[in-house]
């Protein structure tokens, strides 16, 4: 008399389907979990290079609006003597210059943002959009200093190629003129 055996298990091309099925499983997840890990660095990229680049716009903004006096301006730089800042009571010059070599915005000689690809200052006649820009900054005649920087973003497609991104603002200067 033969006896049926009761044992039921898997057999081995079960079991080699299932690892199988297993492995694309998991390789689909890392592969997924790989998009989102660079999306957020990514993004995480983007907001930090946004909010430094909006701090040294709104410093930039500060300082331009409140000069006492531009002794030397040119399309990467500027210098004046700021309203605010006393030494000993005489106004010290400020200077606000790109290196593009270094890539970096600096106002007396300290980094104010770093990652920059391109700094420009226009000097306007007209405070409209039109801008009409001359050479340099004039006490007469600069209605609005437009500050224009490009600075590099985020590494978007993991080749190390930075997209840049271009930030603006416009100041109306208030020059005070101390006697």
């Amino acid at each position: 008399m033969q006896t049926r055996s009761t044992q039921h298990g898997f057999t081995l091309v079960e079991m080699i389907a299932s690892l199988v099925i297993l492995g694309v499983v998991a390789m689909v997840g890392t592969l997924g979990m790989a998009e989102v890990m660079r999306s957020y660095v990514m993004t995480s990229d983007h907001s930090s290079m946004s909010q430094k680049t909006q701090v040294a716009l709104a410093r930039l903004y500060l300082e331009l609006q409140h000069l006492a006096e531009v002794t030397a301006s040119g399309d990467t730089s500027i210098t004046y003597r700021p309203r605010f800042t006393f030494a000993q009571g005489i106004l010290d010059p400020a200077v606000n210059a790109y290196n593009a070599g270094a890539g970096t915005l600096t106002l007396d000689g300290n980094v104010l943002l770093d990652n920059v690809q391109q700094f420009e200052l226009r000097y306007c006649t007209s405070s409209d959009l039109d801008c009409n820009p001359t050479a340099s900054f004039d006490d007469e005649l600069t209605q609005v200093i437009e500050v224009n920087v490009v600075v590099g973003g985020a590494d978007t497609n993991g080749t190390g190629d930075r997209v840049p991104r271009v930030f603006q603002t416009r100041v109306q200067p208030v020059i005070f003129h101390f006697s």
